[in-house]
């Protein structure tokens, strides 16, 4: 089926699901959703990159979602990536001309979040963290209509 890449995710803010209010309308490919709920920012360095395929599977369409970015090595860092693996938590993805999708809701299944210690091999020796965020869903990402 389809894969779709969308490069230059521009932010990628959170919230625990347990405390998001999503309204969704429509059915699937054409759904869009509010949310209500004070969403944290996450302090991603440069651009972000979200693939999004389609697979077939007993008689429905399964969506997969990647998004991948980094964040940097600083005092908050440790509580942040504490904070999205530790908990369920709903995504708000922002790409460079301001589309946005929400990955994860208020229930299952939710997100997948890995994050992994990486250290540049360059004079500066950058020191950051590469999130990656996995979603698999009946339901494709969903437009956001009300941020």
């Amino acid at each position: 089926m389809a894969n779709k890449t969308l490069p230059g995710i521009k932010s990628v803010e959170y919230c625990e699901a347990s405390q998001a209010a999503i309204v969704c309308r429509g059915l699937y490919n054409s759904q869009t959703a509010n949310v209500w709920n004070e969403l944290k920012q996450l302090p991603i360095i440069g651009q972000g990159r979200m693939e999004i395929s389609e697979s077939a599977a007993t008689g429905e369409v399964i969506y997969s979602s990647k998004i991948t970015f980094n964040i940097p090595d600083c005092s908050e860092s440790e509580a942040i990536k504490n904070e999205i693996i530790s908990n369920d938590c709903c995504f708000v993805i922002t790409d460079m001309i301001g589309n946005r999708k929400l990955i994860g809701m208020d229930r299952k299944p939710h997100p997948v979040v890995t994050v992994n210690y990486l250290n540049e091999e360059t004079p500066a020796g950058k020191i950051l963290y590469a999130v990656e965020i996995t979603h698999t869903n009946n339901i494709p990402p969903v437009t956001i209509t009300n941020l």
